[in-house]
């Protein structure tokens, strides 16, 4: 006997209709869910459904795409029906308006827009967190460019103190919020510098290989970065002496000498810690198994850009300065400029030559033709932020819509999951086509023809896309030493 009939049954005069009624809220509160999960097949559609997780509500949502879930901060119980259903019918609606959102974005925007997202912890303020904002305050009355420029920096520096260099990806920005909306953030972790000569020279290896050698940036960066240390230190006395360092010497020798030649993409973005301490390029195989997946799965436009990016070893923003001319395929050498090419008015070009892959030779020749010819088109989210460089001033968010076009590409994503494909990014393609140039033949291409080809100076092309190895390389190096040493050692002993 369930416990409301033991609870009445020595009481037979005493016949309840208020047991029916108990019982029936019983029964209510273990049958509503049942219910609501019909509701919600019949009103909302077929693969939406609820789920009991730590008594929270769990929504799964399954589609062609596989299967999506996100735990909402509502509770799985009778009184919240309401809520729970129209939380569902919100996400819903956001998901079909928004193609690019996945579920997890969908909900965060519902949960903001009706005042039901987590609040985060609050976050411990550490000392030096305190003194930024001190920092920052004394300089209230500089430029508005100017103050979020060096709040950039200081949140940079920061993070290099505590070891980390952290990425947001942008996932979209939200017209009716007025906001970006960041789908993931990502971390790469090093060891924390432990003096100010440490520090420094750790924030030019982590973000001045995105920046032009003997450009101003560099300079600009260097500069708040002392100013921030000689507060904190001998301003306002707040840190030791060890965090001091000597600005002149190391100043030259970070920022670089200048070029006329090497150009940096600002969108080129890798979010990823480096094999060897240099990007890791896609192999051939890897990226011939790519391109195929695509053509397949009838991803044409995604097929086209990345066979453009990958067998011409592009920046990825420099999709958007291509031209022929007289035959030549020519890339615009004007995406940002360092101090000496920024005062030239008149726009530069250099030629681009494709490398095939074993398997597919004469694509690189085919999807010249087809650029010159405008039989392919990039994707829209590429075309749509080529067509406000001139109203943004900047090539960068080019490079990021192809981001999120690549990474959210499904045999992308099984690449990843790979031994082989851990570490890969969207730029790896065109670290790739520096591998192709140098370990592809017996006959490897000049570094100097190379980093002319790739639009960068020599001593870039060495530091960031001449010295990658694997295992796997190193291998194969030794293999053909060996058979090349077997071969003379016939020659000499006929």
């Amino acid at each position: 006997m369930d416990g409301y009939g033991q609870l009445w049954s020595n009481r037979p005069n005493f016949r309840p209709k208020f047991y029916d009624l108990l019982l029936t809220m019983a029964l209510i509160r273990t049958k509503w869910d049942s219910a609501l999960k019909k509701i919600i097949k019949d009103e909302i559609g077929k693969g939406w459904n609820i789920e009991r997780q730590s008594n929270k509500v769990k929504l799964v949502v399954r589609g062609e795409d596989g299967k999506q879930a996100v735990t909402l901060p509502i509770s799985y119980e009778n009184l919240e029906q309401s809520k729970i259903f129209n939380a569902v019918v919100g996400i819903k609606r956001l998901v079909q308006k928004d193609k690019t959102l996945n579920l997890k974005q969908a909900a965060e925007i519902y949960l903001d827009n009706n005042d039901m997202a987590v609040k985060p912890k609050a976050k411990k303020v550490s000392s030096w967190e305190t003194i930024r904002t001190d920092f920052e305050k004394a300089r209230e009355g500089l430029s508005a460019s100017t103050r979020n420029e060096t709040a950039r920096r200081l949140t940079r520096l920061l993070g290099v103190i505590d070891g980390k260099k952290i990425v947001s990806k942008l996932s979209h920005y939200d017209k009716n919020l007025k906001k970006n909306i960041y789908a993931n953030t990502v971390i790469q972790t090093f060891q924390k510098p432990t003096n100010g000569d440490q520090l420094v020279r750790k924030y030019a290896e982590v973000f001045f290989p995105d920046m032009s050698a003997g450009g101003d940036g560099r300079s600009r960066d260097l500069d708040t970065i002392s100013s921030f240390i000689e507060y904190a230190v001998e301003e306002r006395k707040l840190m030791p002496d060890k965090w001091l360092y000597n600005f002149k010497r190391i100043k030259k020798e970070l920022i670089g000498g200048a070029s006329t030649t090497e150009i940096v993409d600002v969108s080129d973005i890798d979010n990823t810690l480096e094999v060897n301490q240099y990007k890791k390029p896609i192999k051939p195989e890897q990226l011939s198994i790519l391109l195929d997946a695509m053509k397949n799965d009838g991803q044409h436009d995604l097929y086209f850009v990345t066979a453009l990016i990958g067998l011409y070893g592009l920046r990825l923003a420099e999709i958007a300065v291509l031209t022929v001319r007289d035959g030549d395929f020519l890339c615009g050498n004007f995406i940002k400029r360092n101090r000496n090419t920024k005062k030239s008015s008149k726009p530069q070009f250099r030629n681009i030559m494709g490398l095939d892959l074993p398997d597919k030779i004469g694509l690189a020749s085919e999807i010249k033709t087809k650029f010159e010819s405008k039989l392919f088109k990039f994707p829209l989210s590429i075309r749509t932020q080529i067509s406000k460089v001139k109203e943004k001033g900047t090539y960068k968010d080019i490079g990021q819509a192809y981001y999120q076009l690549l990474n959210r590409y499904k045999p992308w994503q099984d690449l990843l999951k790979t031994s082989d494909g851990k570490g890969l990014t969207p730029y790896s393609l065109r670290h790739g086509w520096a591998w192709r140039a140098h370990k592809m033949t017996d006959r490897p291409m000049h570094y100097r023809e190379a980093a002319g080809l790739m639009g960068h100076t020599p001593t870039t092309h060495l530091t960031h896309y001449g010295s990658y190895f694997d295992k796997a390389t190193q291998e194969d190096s030794l293999a053909k030493y060996n058979q090349d040493l077997k071969k003379l050692k016939e020659e000499m002993a006929l």
